[in-house]
């Protein structure tokens, strides 16, 4: 993630978690789920139900779309959100890319077997 707002991907399909954080670019609700009055997704859009995990991303990077943000790993309420939004479902993806406290982290998708919704990293 850098200061402009843009996401690099390193390698594969690599997801970034986001909320929705006030009124902006619309998803289709199939590929969201909802958590507490909360929306999330992922970029580029996926199903949580989708359980291919792709490498089409590779070397790109995109925009965070206006009305969203990246997921804050460091906010209170987080557990809930790792454990019922990215370790219950797939994404289409192994990881989902948060915002923590001083850097991004990966959390292990509903794909890795055993390890669904813990941090792949530490700060």
């Amino acid at each position: 993630f850098q200061s402009d707002g843009r996401i690099n991907i390193v390698y594969g399909r690599h997801e970034a978690m986001m909320e929705a954080a006030s009124s902006g670019t619309a998803f289709p609700m199939e590929n969201c789920i909802r958590l507490g009055g909360r929306t999330f997704t992922v970029l580029p859009p996926a199903s949580p139900h989708f359980n291919h995990v792709g490498k089409e991303m590779k070397g790109k990077s995109f925009d965070i779309p206006t009305g969203w943000k990246m997921v804050d790993s460091a906010a209170e309420d987080f557990d809930n959100v790792a454990k019922e939004v990215i370790g219950q479902y797939y994404w289409g993806a192994s990881y989902l890319i948060t915002q923590g406290k001083d850097s991004v982290q990966a959390w292990h998708t509903s794909s890795v077997t055993g390890d669904k919704g813990t941090c792949a990293n530490s700060d």
